[in-house]
Formats: C-alpha cells, structure tokens, sequence
C-alpha cells in the first residue's frame, strides 16, 4: 500500500464505482436477513430459519466480497482510480462488517448460558472482535485523512485477505442459525472453524493496521522530500 497525492479520474460516473455501489446494496441484504433471523429468535426463542434463507443471506455476503476484489481490480486497469471511489470501498467494507459484528456479539453472548469452558472462550472471541472493530475505526478515520488531503491509499494485500476472512467468519455463523439450540452449534465442526477465522481475521486486522502505519510513515516522508 503506497501514499500518493494523484488520481486517475474525477469523474464519479465508472464502472468500478458502480460496482462498489452494487456491494452497498448486498451489504445492505445481509444486514436486513440477520437482523430478521435475530428478531425470529428474539420471538420466538430459536435460532432454526428457513436453509433458503441462510443460503440467500450466504449469496449477498459472497457478493459483497466479490464486489471488494473487483472495483479495485477494474479501477486499476481501466485507469478509474477516483477520490470518490477510494471513499466509497472503504465505507462499503465496514457498512457489512460493522453491522454484522454487533450482531456476532449478541450471539456470542449466549454462550455464557453453556458452561464454563465456553463462558470462557466468549471472553477470548470478544476481545478479537473488540480489536477487529478498534483497527477498522481506525482505519476509517485514516481514510478520511487521507480523502481529505488528496491522498490516494493503494489497498493492500492483507487488507483484501482480511476482508476475505471477515466474510468467510460471518458465513460461517449464518450456519448457526440452521440450528434451534445454540449448544448445538457450539458443539458442530463449523463453529471451530469460525473461531479459526475469527482468529485469523483479528490477526489479519493487525497486520493491515501496521501496513497503513508503514504506508503514511513512507508517504509523509516522501512528500517532505518533494
């Protein structure tokens, strides 16, 4: 990830933009089904929602990383590289995570009500997810630092991997929904996956923060040397 002070196009009107705006869209999808499946178990006191749903919710999740790895790609060849743009990836990637992230917690803690060995690892996913969610606040305010100088931020590699493991931890839990009792879930194959990636994705998150450090440090230096 490298600082720079051009851009390719001032126009909002590309096709990488459009692409973006599409993920906000499926962003938006996978809120609205997990804060319904949420609101089902609120009602009625079980997590079991329709497969069809949890597939759907998938799909939208999918679509929204997709979108991620693509707007930038197209920006890159097709020379579309825009303030706008660079705003419009950055807060559509934590329009999903942030939301979904409120709700993973809210989940979590119903892991309190299931033993001591849980209640325990509860309390190690929460700080993962408290330092996910620290980092990408961070991140968001060096974006619009960065927007606000004129700075374009190149994305870089762990910051896309991070996103990607981000996405893969939030469809994994749209598993536990398939299941009534929430004991079930804890006790499946898939929920030690989705702590691996929930581990993977904290790590991930750090590495990405260090980068940006890394990346404005360079950057300043370079400017003061021009």
């Amino acid at each position: 990830m490298a600082a720079a002070k051009k851009y390719d196009t001032t126009s909002p009107y590309t096709a990488a933009n459009l692409i973006t705006v599409c993920g906000f869209f499926s962003a938006l999808y996978s809120i609205i089904m997990v804060q319904e499946a949420w609101i089902h178990y609120e009602r009625l006191g079980s997590l079991a929602w329709p497969i069809s749903s949890s597939y759907k919710t998938l799909a939208a999740i999918a679509l929204t990383f997709a979108t991620d790895a693509l707007d930038g790609f197209l920006a890159r060849r097709w020379k579309q590289r825009s303030k706008l743009g660079a705003l419009l990836d950055r807060a559509r990637d934590k329009f999903i995570i942030y939301p979904l992230v409120y709700y993973l917690n809210k989940y979590l803690q119903l892991m309190m009500n299931h033993g001591q060995e849980l209640s325990d690892l509860h309390s190690f996913l929460k700080v993962l997810i408290w330092a996910i969610l620290i980092v990408e606040g961070t991140l968001i305010l060096g974006g619009i630092v960065a927007a606000a100088f004129g700075w374009r931020v190149e994305s870089h590699r762990t910051g896309k991997w991070k996103m990607g493991f981000e996405c893969a931890t939030v469809g994994i839990w749209m598993l536990a929904f398939l299941f009534s009792n929430p004991a079930v879930f804890f006790a499946h194959w898939s929920f030690k996956v989705f702590v691996a990636c929930l581990t993977i994705s904290a790590l991930l998150a750090m590495a990405s923060f260090l980068s940006y450090l890394s990346s404005w440090y360079n950057g300043s230096a370079t400017e003061a040397n021009e």
